[in-house]
């Protein structure tokens, strides 16, 4: 186990085959230390100093503190030191965080605009569609108004053929009843004609 490696600290004994218990531990911190750091960019790390040494102290505790592997070390505290870094590198990371935040700012337009752009298409296809409802209603009223009128049209011409056909019956003892039909329809066309017009009805 792993506190199977603590003979040297116990008993003065080291196996040159085994790590000693300390080399255990520096390996076990290492380990966790480097997945925390793995988990940011060198702009991000120096950036969020405060959230990264939470984090990692948080990892430590959690790989110290194994009871079911026998290992239950307790993690005073952590401090990451300040590092004076050369100017280049230093100009490296702030041109990345800039970048990193051209970046985000950029998404953060291209996310704006396709809502708005998203908005106008809804507002567009309504707009369609009250159109298109509008232009059905409209159709539907002029197929309405047309079918009235030829149906009163059609009444129209029904009852005046069937008033020339009593005319032409009671003209059929004249010589030519046709004529003579012809000749009351251009009188009443006459009569009812408009000077203003050039055109007859009848």
């Amino acid at each position: 186990g792993i506190l199977g490696g603590a003979e040297d600290l116990i008993f003065d004994h080291r196996d040159e085959y085994k790590p000693s218990f300390v080399e255990s531990l520096v390996r076990f911190a290492r380990g966790a230390l480097t997945q925390v750091c793995s988990q940011y960019t060198a702009g991000q790390f120096f950036a969020n100093q405060t959230l990264v040494e939470a984090k990692m102290r948080e990892t430590l505790q959690a790989t110290f503190n194994q009871p079911e592997k026998g290992l239950v070390i307790s993690i005073q505290g952590l401090q990451l030191r300040s590092v004076d870094l050369p100017s280049k590198y230093e100009a490296a990371i702030a041109e990345t965080q800039k970048q990193e935040q051209d970046y985000q700012t950029a998404m953060a337009e291209r996310a704006t605009n396709r809502m708005k752009l998203d908005s106008e298409l809804m507002q567009a296809e309504k707009k369609q569609e009250e159109l298109l409802v509008d232009a059905q209603g409209n159709v539907r009223a002029i197929m309405e108004e047309n079918r009235a009128w030829v149906e009163q049209y059609t009444n129209f011409q029904k009852k005046q053929a069937q008033s020339y056909a009593a005319v032409l019956r009671a003209l059929n003892s004249s010589s030519d009843p046709y004529g003579a039909l012809f000749e009351l329809m251009r009188q009443k066309a006459l009569k009812a004609h408009n000077p203003d017009k050039v055109t007859l009805s009848m």
